[in-house]
């Protein structure tokens, strides 16, 4: 250990060495409680700390949310490439991503649109409170097996959202 901290040595050579060692080595008995020692300091503190448990959970609520919502856009297939090269299959996780980062988008713009239409000190604070304790990544008004044409949206400049009306809003008291 003392190696590693003054860099005379890497974590490789280090796991290198240790894998080398027959399973009842001192140093790898050390390790192995030592780890343990960390381990239960964890769980004791978080077994204690009301607020590292609610942090924890959020974390592992969102990221089971964005498993959710990945499964959600790539739904093809039982989620399982039909491309051999590694490079289709990135393209195909890009476009993964370039549909879940407009999904997110377009709920944005749609709260955004949202409080630019509030007419109460009353109703902002509420709309401000569901915005601050939720997410955006929600997807359930995506159709995602429909079809999408987009050409009379384009053809008339009639645009769901007032872009201009969203970026001079500012948060402040309506009434």
């Amino acid at each position: 250990m003392a190696s590693l901290k003054l860099g005379k040595t890497t974590a490789e050579q280090v796991l290198k060495r240790l894998n080398s060692y027959s399973q009842q080595n001192p140093l790898q008995r050390a390790m192995k409680e030592f780890g343990k020692i960390i381990k239960s300091s964890f769980i004791l503190k978080y077994y204690d700390d009301l607020a590292l448990r609610q942090s924890i959970e959020k974390m592992l609520s969102h990221i089971e949310l964005m498993n959710r919502f990945a499964k959600a856009v790539f739904f093809s297939n039982n989620q399982e490439f039909q491309v051999a090269t590694k490079e289709e299959q990135e393209k195909i996780i890009q476009c993964r991503l370039l549909l879940q980062n407009a999904i997110v988008l377009w709920n944005y713009m749609y709260l955004s649109e949202m409080l630019t239409k509030v007419q109460s000190q009353e109703e902002l604070e509420e709309i401000m409170a569901v915005i601050k304790n939720s997410t955006a990544v929600v997807w359930h008004h995506v159709n995602m097996m429909g079809e999408y044409d987009f050409t009379k949206l384009l053809n008339n400049n009639n645009l769901r959202f007032d872009i201009d009306k969203i970026r001079a809003w500012k948060y402040k008291n309506v009434a």
